[in-house]
């Protein structure tokens, strides 16, 4: 993949202390822009939460 289809990563500044624990190994955010590539993300992601989970 092209590096222009990739965005800087930033920490969000505004969150509540509370909620510090919430996520604490944070949050991937994926845009994607067809089927094929899709599918392929979604096999990784099964692959992975079954790995993780057991």
């Amino acid at each position: 993949m092209p590096v222009q289809q990739f965005t800087k990563p930033y920490v969000r500044k505004d969150y509540k202390i509370e909620k510090i624990d919430k996520m604490p190994y944070g949050l991937v955010h994926i845009r994607y822009a067809d089927k094929k590539l899709y599918l392929q993300i979604e096999k990784w992601y099964n692959r992975l939460a079954v790995d993780l989970l057991g």
